[in-house]
């Protein structure tokens, strides 16, 4: 009997497949694109507050050794 490799139904099994994968990995990228945008976005907004915290301690052991409440 002659049994062709690509059936049909084995044509539209695979396509279905493959589209779901297509799918996957697209939503997978997309993630990953947006999750490094937000790291990179917030980067600066923690280096700004780091040296704000900063400069409040250094203010405040100016005060301190000048002597003011």
């Amino acid at each position: 009997m002659n049994d062709p490799l690509w059936t049909p139904e084995r044509l539209a099994f695979a396509h279905d497949r493959a589209h779901a994968e297509a799918q996957r990995l697209r939503l997978e990228a997309l993630a990953d694109f947006w999750r490094t945008t937000d790291a990179l976005l917030a980067e600066p907004g923690r280096q700004a507050q780091r040296a704000a915290e900063r400069l409040r301690h250094r203010l405040m052991r100016h005060q301190q050794w000048r002597g003011q409440p």
